[in-house]
């Protein structure tokens, strides 16, 4: 017969598993799978958890992602940690107003469309991605979007009508092309008073810059 078990020796007895004992590895691979609000939501589960999720960087890039509103891209592209950085440098000149304007330096036929275009505007001309101009009895934006020689698509120009004809309560003030984000985002005064003062900014994703087609949030 075998030993009785009740005469081992305490010591030997095995502890009970608990959650550090499996590799950070291994929960960080399975809350990688979670929801990123779950995921913010462990930070609060124990000290164990927060610790290691303020301390694994993807875990860190999906909250962020998500905190900014952005979607991530391929994942052969940059390291998490330079991912991680162009959010947050993303995210502080967004709060600061900060705006990447390009310019056509390096498509040199596109620069001579537009600068051959009939220039109608308060805006002056200039050699920038997107520029603002009349065209007969309409407001037009020029926007260029770049092409890709390993992906086949190819760079052109095109024209986006601006506002709602005989719509004389909001105005766009000004845009910005979102590269991340594939997004063209228009800034508009809306006049509501009797006065035809502004009361308010209008912030509007408006078009997929790579398709020329309408966003839908």
């Amino acid at each position: 017969m075998g030993p009785n078990p009740t005469h081992l020796n305490p010591s030997l007895k095995s502890r009970p598993v608990g959650i550090r004992d499996l590799a950070s590895e291994l929960l960080v691979h399975t809350l990688s799978f979670l929801d990123t609000q779950d995921i913010a939501r462990c930070i609060g589960v124990c000290r164990y958890f927060a610790d290691l999720v303020r301390c694994e960087l993807f875990l860190q890039y999906r909250i962020e992602l998500a905190r900014n509103g952005m979607v991530d891209g391929p994942s052969g592209t940059l390291p998490v940690a330079k991912r991680l950085q162009r959010i947050h440098q993303y995210s502080a000149n967004l709060c600061s107003g900060t705006l990447d304007h390009e310019t056509l330096d390096s498509h040199p036929e596109f620069a001579r469309q537009f600068l051959n275009l009939e220039w109608s505007s308060l805006r002056p001309p200039n050699i920038s991605a997107t520029a603002m101009f009349r065209e007969s009895s309409k407001m037009v934006l020029s926007i260029f979007t770049r092409g890709s020689s390993k992906a086949g698509v190819p760079s052109r120009r095109w024209l986006m009508p601006i506002g709602t004809p005989r719509d004389h309560t909001r105005r766009m003030n000004d845009w910005a092309v979102d590269r991340a984000q594939d997004l063209l985002v228009t800034v508009e005064k809306v006049y509501t008073d009797m006065n035809g003062q502004p009361s308010k900014g209008l912030l509007r994703p408006v078009i997929m810059i790579s398709k020329g087609l309408p966003f839908y949030p």
